[in-house]
């Protein structure tokens, strides 16, 4: 009976007992030197220790896929003599203050035949005679996020390009320092795109293949490469234009922005595009009066970035609610769409006026076929584009009476927000009055067409009321249904959601939308359709009126109908076009306007995907004038999209050749030839090509619905963590204890059973 008592207090003591010694393993974490030999044990001590020392005992096999590894505080890991291999099926991608030092003698510090990515706050460091920093073979990518690499030694090399596909290094600061040492080595071409590549005591860069340099800094220069210097200019060309528009009481923290894309071209037809951290001067705590103020941008960039990007001066324009006020032109495909800061809503007339000579001469609009005003802006059917114009608005009656702002609009090249001025951001190259001018003081004076620039007393006459007369907000169910959604009033391009003047702009959160990095490849001519973040149009460009071209429908009704038969008249016309930033709608009359410009494809794009659509498709649909076409692309994550198409009112389900792109980042176990784009409830597969230079995919699909991309994907083995072990060797030795016990005790039975008997 004494043994069966102790048994049954001894297995609970040896269980505290277990769970007491368990713990002097978590003081462990506070120990600053690790030692790492699988990949296993570093991708663990990075994530679980970071800030402190890792030593590398043997070569690192990376053979797996798994998230970018955020390291928060500085570390060190001291390769010695071995490095880290990532392999074929191998993706590792790293974010953080993280040093890398080894000899790079034996082997590279990294051998990339898979992907490989580093942030700038990366350095890779080799010392040693004949040493390499990193070695990219085969398919290998290796994506260069202003990371600093560098190979000291006699006849070092820091960065070797084995035979391969085409190949673009950006962002990258290469260095080498020793007799003979060289920077850069390739044997497979090469084009290195704003980087840094220098060597003290031997070559930059050489191979047996060719090697373009485009907007980077080369010291020792040689004939081997071709040099092409970076223009460079704000990605967002509207808000470089035209500035920040935001209503009385905006705060200064709803302006300020952590970053803003850059826009680099060449001679050589490179277009890249980088979001650069900012620092914004001047921008006050709280804007309480109407008016325009100026804040200077100045771009954060390590000492060795190649390109100058000296500070910009953007104006800030505060709107008072009951102002009228042009916030901006877009060039569009075959027209100008003025945005309106404030929706208007209670005018007896809008009256839009161009001046194509400096502002000698005015003239209406809707003297121009299929041209009109409407509630949130107005578009311009027909103005040559070898003129530089102006624009003003002159509202008639209701809450927002008066003259707006003098906006500047330059025809140029087709930009990749939509247009605007495109003289590179100088604004002293023209003979142009500035950007933006002071308001007419007065209204225009009877039967005066030549007012004065300088002074702005005279304005053009006002066309009759009837014509310009603004639509009943909710006069046409089509028209309330496909009401403006907002846009980025950061980037210029307001849409009030609401008929109220004072609520003329969105809510200061949603300022800082439109900061990230597009793929200029869907820029261009053939670009039909550009959605708000590529072409600022998306505050609505929608005419719920005088959208045909006929002479009847452009010229006034009978001058002798009342107001109330205008308005009727011209709610009763189709709507023209309407973009959000999901979709976008346009009228058959629009859709023939478009094919007759695009003869092959009309080009679609929301989000960074783009569909192009055969154009022999669209006419097939027939589509009546007074019906709508709709187009609908939503990202459901990074790799799935959703495509409807309705017409009128009908989803269509079947399609004709439709070319599909979208960005693509591989992981590390990936393979090009098993990329397919799959629909989800039919589980089609279609046939991908990546374009590893714009990182982005194509493909041609037959049917509209949801698709995924799908690629082979592994995974990191997982360790368990100490509390998972510690819960398994104490549910293990329970289970021993318990077993022993319960044997001891079957024992102990059987031998009292024998002895009584």
């Amino acid at each position: 009976m004494k043994t069966e008592k102790a048994l049954f207090f001894t297995i609970p003591f040896l269980l505290f007992l277990l769970t007491v010694s368990s713990c002097p393993a978590y003081a462990s974490e506070n120990v600053e030197t690790y030692y790492c030999s699988t990949a296993e044990e570093l991708y663990e001590t990075l994530t679980l220790h970071p800030g402190g020392t890792i030593f590398l005992t043997d070569t690192i096999e990376w053979n797996f896929s798994v998230n970018t590894i955020t390291v928060p505080a500085a570390t060190v890991i001291q390769m010695g003599e071995y490095g880290i291999c990532v392999q074929e099926n191998g993706y590792l991608e790293m974010d953080g203050p993280v040093s890398f030092y080894g000899s790079g003698s034996r082997m590279p510090l990294f051998l990339v035949e898979g992907y490989l990515f580093t942030s700038p706050e990366t350095t890779i460091t080799a010392s040693g005679e004949g040493c390499t920093a990193v070695q990219i073979t085969g398919k290998g990518k290796w994506d260069s996020d202003l990371t600093t690499v560098t190979a000291c030694g006699e006849n070092a090399i820091t960065v070797i390009y084995d035979d391969g596909p085409d190949t673009v290094l950006s962002l990258t600061q290469i260095t080498s320092q020793g007799t003979g040492a060289q920077s850069l080595y390739t044997e497979r071409p090469l084009e290195a795109v704003l980087c840094s590549i220098t060597s003290e005591g031997g070559s930059a860069a050489s191979g047996t293949s060719p090697i373009t340099m485009t907007g980077c800094r080369v010291t020792p220069q040689s004939p081997e490469y071709l040099i092409y210097d970076c223009n460079v200019s704000l990605y967002d060309r509207i808000l470089e234009n035209y500035g920040f528009s935001y209503p009385i009481g905006t705060a200064g923290g709803a302006i300020n922005r952590s970053s803003l894309a850059y826009y680099f071209t060449s001679d050589n037809d490179l277009e890249f595009t980088y979001d650069i951290p900012v620092s914004f001067d001047g921008v006050a705590d709280l804007y309480t009066e109407a008016g325009e103020y100026s804040l200077t941008s100045t771009p954060i960039v390590p000492d060795w970035f190649p390109v100058s990007l000296p500070p910009l001066e953007l104006s800030i324009h505060i709107i008072a609610p009951d102002q009228p006020y042009l916030t901006a032109a877009y060039e569009l495909m075959d027209s100008i769409g003025i945005q309106f800061f404030s929706e208007i809503t209670d005018a007896h007339s809008l009256s839009l006026y161009y001046s194509d000579d400096n502002g000698k001469t005015w003239q209406d609009i809707m003297e121009l076929p299929g041209s009109y005003t409407y509630s949130l802006g107005a578009q311009i059917i027909g103005l040559p584009q070898d003129k530089d114009y102006l624009f003003y608005l002159d509202v008639q009656g209701g809450s927002m009476e008066g003259v707006s702002n003098i906006l500047r609009f330059s025809y140029g090249r087709i930009d990749i927000d939509g247009g605007g001025d495109n003289d590179g951001g100088d604004r002293t190259d023209q003979d142009l009055p500035p950007y933006e001018q002071d308001p007419p003081d007065s209204g225009p004076e009877p039967g005066t067409n030549t007012p004065d620039p300088e002074n702005g007393s005279h304005l053009p006459e006002n066309p009759s009321t009837e014509a310009n007369t603004i639509p009943p907000k909710n006069s046409a169910s089509d028209a309330e249904k496909l009401s403006p959604e907002g846009s980025d009033p950061g980037a210029g391009t307001t849409a009030p959601e609401s008929s109220d003047p004072d609520a003329g702009t969105r809510s200061p959160e949603d300022s800082d939308s439109d900061t990230g990095i597009r793929s200029p490849e869907t820029s261009g001519p053939g670009a039909g359709t550009r959605s708000p973040e590529t072409s600022a149009s998306g505050a609505g460009l929608t005419a719920p009126g005088n959208t045909s071209s006929g002479a009847e429908k452009d010229s006034p009704k009978d001058t002798g109908s009342d107001q109330e038969t205008a308005t009727s008249d011209q709610t009763s016309e189709p709507l023209l076009e309407q973009v959000s930033e999901t979709s976008t709608t346009i009228s058959g009359i629009r859709l023939r306007l478009l094919l007759q410009t695009n003869p092959d494809t009309v080009l679609f794009e929301k989000d960074g995907i783009t569909v192009e659509i055969p154009s022999a498709f669209l006419a097939s649909l027939d589509l009546p004038d007074d019906a709508f076409l709709k187009i609908s692309i939503r990202r459901t994550d990074s790799t799935s999209f959703s495509l409807s198409v309705n017409v009128d009112g009908r989803e269509l389900h079947e399609l004709e050749e439709t070319t599909i792109t979208m960005p693509f980042s591989p992981s590390g176990d990936w393979k090009e030839k098993q990329l397919t784009l799959i629909h989800t409830d039919t589980g089609n597969k279609n046939a991908v090509q990546y374009m590893s230079v714009q990182g982005r995919v194509s493909s041609n699909i037959y049917e509209t619905g949801t698709y995924t991309l799908q690629e082979p994907n592994g995974q990191l083995p997982g360790r368990l963590t100490k509390q998972e072990t510690v819960c398994i060797l104490l549910l293990l030795t329970a289970v021993i204890l318990c077993t022993a016990a319960a044997a001891v005790l079957l024992l102990r039975k059987r031998r009292l059973y024998h002895e009584k008997f």
